[in-house]
């Protein structure tokens, strides 16, 4: 079963299932609109029978302005405390546009059969941003805009309050958490709210919340040995938290196995590095009850409960090194529908359940970032010392990426069938399907069996240009490189200098050694997107993407030097196809940038 939605310019959104067995789709809720302002429109419950989806109030008009003024806008301040704040653009501007934001993001949710089309109303019409149910499907986390609103704030920044309901009735378990208007974020990468946050469902149990909460104001220019704690609660929901984890940076989000495994991350956007923990995050545990009836977040952790077993596992020390990427932890849908670690035991060891524990592995993605571009692939990862060992690997003269495993081996939790997409610089990216050798680690072939599609290539004109990704260096030394196009049959000796278009974004580094690095593969298809390809039908070159990277080592900040830098890599991008014959400077200074939606990105013609 697939649930969708079908869109009308000229009515909405509507709610849609699919039977793929069957072959036949029909409208699950007949003339009601879905509400998709905030979030999600619908989802699915773990029965795989349900959704809950956010209606449009339909009897509601449209709120209409006041033509006569009522009254001046009135800022107050009371508590005569300063903080720097940043600037935004498109926010609420007066008491319609109020009005209005309240009118389009209230909505009414609703719990339907897809087959029968039986429907219950839950709650009342409120500003949802979300209701994600919880894996047994028993509980929905409701999380509600509350007003007052703000008119020097966006609305992912209101004040909101997080309830759990009954999935069946609508009515609330217990309230989560009442967060305030986020107007005191320390103005600070890594500056975090002073209270609950990144709140859900543990994904491999029935139904336990966690959520991560600032040990240090959420100021991340305050010392403190612990910044970020990690709490869990199953439910009921009527006891006390238990202190999951302690983390010296900032959290960074949690991927869940079962009882035995965990992941936890945390960041620190100064240095540009995370890290991976491996963790125990046991059963749901009995715990005390709380006196009272406060919010699940502002009850004390259960001093009873100790934190969980973990290890630093991976330690980046700065993700901005492609070459050492150690990749992305897969992961795999259970049988409710959540997401949870991909464990695979390579001996064959895999534990029945109630056995002793086994060490399992994980399996990992990584986009094989080296000097000659991209080869991606996928690895083992042993659950000790993070080695790896390769599975699979695109080769050339094709790009391949893995997108999906399609069959595993029951023993092994070892991927079978892989679903990859192919291309090369002439062929458009086609999907199929790969049949892996049973010895994975004996670098077999892979040997495809299925092609699901056939997609030709959309511009026939654009089949024979040349594209290249050439490298170079700027006045201080920094390695720079850009993807060079040239029309079909160009021979910079004999045909001379041509017209030249470059198209390039700055970007923040930390490091001068990684922000030269290769950050694309010369086998990718050469696509008709942003970049503006067919003027290489007119007799244009194109320099697409040349690498502007504005650096700040040690204490120094990258906006120090922000226009030198900014200045230096155009120079050395424009000095290079001088050089090399494929444009020329016909008069000084005719070199210009042009803004192209955003001040930082600028074309420039040669």
């Amino acid at each position: 079963m697939i649930a969708f939605c079908t869109h009308d310019p000229e009515y909405g959104f509507e709610l849609w299932c699919l039977d793929v067995e069957e072959r036949r789709a029909w409208c699950i809720a007949p003339k009601l609109r879905l509400n998709s302002v905030c979030g999600d429109p619908f989802v699915w419950l773990s029965d795989s029978k349900r959704v809950v989806a956010k209606f449009v109030i339909e009897d509601v008009e449209l709120p209409v302005k006041n033509t006569v003024p009522t009254g001046p806008i009135v800022e107050e301040s009371s508590e005569g405390e300063i903080r720097a704040n940043r600037t935004y653009q498109d926010l609420l501007k007066d008491e319609h546009d109020v009005a209005l934001f309240k009118h389009y993001t209230t909505s009414q949710l609703e719990l339907i059969d897809v087959r029968s089309r039986e429907r219950k109303k839950l709650g009342t019409p409120l500003s949802f941003r979300k209701a994600s149910p919880s894996p047994d499907g028993k509980y929905l986390l409701v999380d509600i805009i509350q007003e007052p609103y703000s008119y020097l704030l966006p609305a992912s920044r209101f004040g909101h309050s997080v309830e759990i309901w009954d999935t069946e009735t609508g009515d609330v378990v217990e309230t989560v958490a009442t967060i305030p208007l986020q107007e005191k974020i320390p103005l600070a990468f890594d500056g975090v709210s002073d209270g609950p946050r990144s709140i859900g469902w543990r994904a491999d149990v029935d139904a336990t919340l966690y959520w991560a909460e600032a040990q240090d104001g959420g100021d991340p220019n305050v010392d403190a040995s612990v910044r970020d704690a990690v709490f869990t609660l199953p439910a009921p929901f009527n006891g006390l938290p238990r202190r999951l984890l302690s983390l010296a940076w900032r959290y960074a989000g949690m991927i869940w196995g079962d009882d035995n495994t965990a992941l936890a991350y945390e960041r620190w956007y100064k240095t540009r590095s995370i890290r991976t923990h491996l963790l125990t995050p046991g059963g749901d545990l009995e715990t005390a009850l709380a006196e009272g009836n406060g919010p699940c977040c502002g009850r004390k952790a259960d001093p009873s409960q100790a934190e969980a077993l973990n290890r630093l596992l991976i330690d980046v020390k700065n993700w901005e090194d492609r070459y050492n990427d150690p990749g992305t932890i897969l992961t795999m849908m259970n049988e409710r529908g959540k997401p949870v670690i991909r464990l695979v035991y390579p001996e064959g060891n895999k534990p029945a359940d109630g056995s002793e524990t086994v060490e399992p592995s994980f399996l990992v993605q990584c986009p094989g970032a080296s000097d000659e571009g991209d080869m991606p692939y996928l690895a083992v990862m042993d659950t000790i010392e993070a080695k790896q060992q390769i599975v699979w690997r695109s080769k050339p003269p094709l790009l391949e990426n893995a997108l999906n495993i399609l069959e595993s081996d029951e023993e092994t939790g070892l991927p079978k069938r892989l679903l990859l997409k192919r291309e090369s610089p002439e062929e458009n990216p086609n999907l199929f399907i790969a049949e892996l050798p049973e010895d994975l680690f004996e670098n077999g072939e892979p040997q495809i069996t299925q092609a699901l599609t056939a997609f030709p290539h959309p511009a026939l004109e654009l089949k024979d240009v040349k594209r290249k990704i050439v490298t170079y260096e700027r006045e201080d030394g920094v390695k720079l490189n850009a993807s060079l196009f040239v029309p079909a049959g160009y021979d910079a000796a004999r045909d001379g200098p041509l017209k030249m278009f470059m198209w390039a974004y700055p970007r923040e580094f930390k490091s001068a050694t990684f922000a030269g690095q290769m950050r694309d593969s010369p086998l990718r298809f050469n696509r008709l997107a942003r970049t503006p390809l067919y003027w290489l039908t007119r007799g244009y070159a194109i320099l697409d993407g040349p690498l502007m990277p504005v650096i700040g080592e040690g204490d120094t900040e990258p906006n120090d030097t922000y226009v030198e830098q900014l200045v230096s890599s155009a120079k050395a991008a424009v000095d290079y196809v001088v050089k090399e014959g494929i444009a020329k400077r016909c008069v000084p200074r005719r070199i210009l940038s042009k803004p192209v939606l955003d001040p930082a990105c600028f074309l420039c013609r040669v």
